[in-house]
């Protein structure tokens, strides 16, 4: 049976860390190389790469960025960048 919570818990994985992505670090225009969690126990992410990956972009098109990916040897770079008006990248 069901019971009610007094406040949503907060996610928490593996040992402990808060795996709350931080977007608004990464969206500052510079290329950030993220760290999965099977190179280094001090990671960014423990999703597949895949999965990031559609995770960057999803958060790009909510925030009405442009962004551009590629897997590296111990995760994935990103990097976001503005976009004007007429949906044209300022430069990247």
């Amino acid at each position: 049976m069901s019971r009610t919570l007094d406040k949503f818990p907060e996610q928490r994985r593996g040992s402990g860390h808060n795996w709350k992505y931080n977007w608004d670090e990464w969206k500052d225009g510079r290329v950030h190389e993220l760290i999965h969690s099977s190179w280094s126990s001090t990671c960014d992410f423990d999703v597949p790469v895949e999965s990031m990956r559609s995770m960057v972009y999803t958060y790009a098109n909510k925030e009405g960025l442009s962004a551009r990916t590629a897997k590296t040897k111990a995760g994935i770079a990103i990097q976001f960048i503005s976009t004007t008006d007429n949906g044209e990248i300022l430069e990247w």
